[in-house]
């Protein structure tokens, strides 16, 4: 365990973790989108930056991503710092410049995790007035629906889909400022379990087929948990370099 300032208050955090993970932990409100216990960090959605100090007597400081910056023993954060927290409301009025406003019929309204991280960082207003990025969605097979225009650029699908789940027909294409997450052209996703793997997605751009086959009137969560718990296995193994790896595929239907 170390001891970690975090706005001037000590506490311990467990030395293996990040920051991001010893926050959450903590319970302090700090947003995040790209990392998850079971995909680790890769500092894609640049949200969950805080202030780190070298000591008591620095007051500049500089912004780290919380998520890409190990537990040390005698760190000094601030998460209230204003440069912080206007840095992580703007990296979410940016991704919100081309997201849809389509909350009432989203197959996340309600428990949607940008909804929650939105009113967290206090953004509440579009000052962008010219037209929305937009793409053509694919189509992915029976079991998945593709809602591009909903992705927010975390990456979470694609780490899942191919690091656990061992896919390799689902991938990122990048062009300039743009990135598509998808195949290379239409068709059924390859992979066995890719029923199981539209939780990991944000927020709500990798719907089921069936929870978009559920009217809200009929009271059945819209989400599609109830399938999706059932479609789960507790674990897969699989062979890679002579090597067997354990993915647990049970947190997919809980991934927030």
């Amino acid at each position: 365990m170390a001891t970690v300032f975090v706005d001037d208050k000590a506490v311990r955090m467990n030395s293996a973790e990040n920051l991001l993970h010893g926050c959450l932990s903590l319970g302090y409100n700090l947003p995040y989108f790209c990392w998850h216990p079971a995909l680790g960090s890769v500092g894609a959605c640049r949200q969950c930056a805080v202030k780190q100090f070298k000591d008591d007597h620095d007051t500049k400081g500089r912004l780290v991503m919380a998520c890409m910056t190990a537990v040390a023993d005698g760190a000094r954060i601030s998460i209230t710092d204003p440069e912080a927290a206007l840095f992580r409301k703007s990296v979410i009025e940016g991704l919100m410049i081309s997201h849809p406003h389509d909350c009432p019929v989203c197959d996340e309204g309600g428990e949607c995790h940008l909804q929650d991280m939105t009113y967290m960082t206090g953004h509440d207003y579009r000052r962008y007035r010219f037209e929305k990025r937009t793409f053509h969605n694919q189509n992915l097979g029976p079991l998945v629906n593709h809602e591009m225009n909903r992705c927010i650029q975390c990456y979470r699908c694609v780490r899942y889909y191919r690091e656990y789940a061992g896919g390799r027909d689902f991938d990122a294409f990048a062009l300039r400022n743009i990135v598509f997450f998808g195949r290379e052209q239409d068709g059924t996703l390859e992979n066995e379990f890719s029923g199981t793997w539209w939780k990991s997605a944000r927020p709500g751009s990798l719907p089921i087929r069936r929870a978009a086959s559920i009217t809200r009137a009929s009271g059945t969560c819209s989400t599609g948990r109830r399938s999706a718990r059932i479609a789960a296995p507790a674990a897969i193994s699989r062979r890679r370099n002579g090597t067997a790896r354990c993915a647990i595929l049970r947190t997919v239907t809980t991934m927030k």
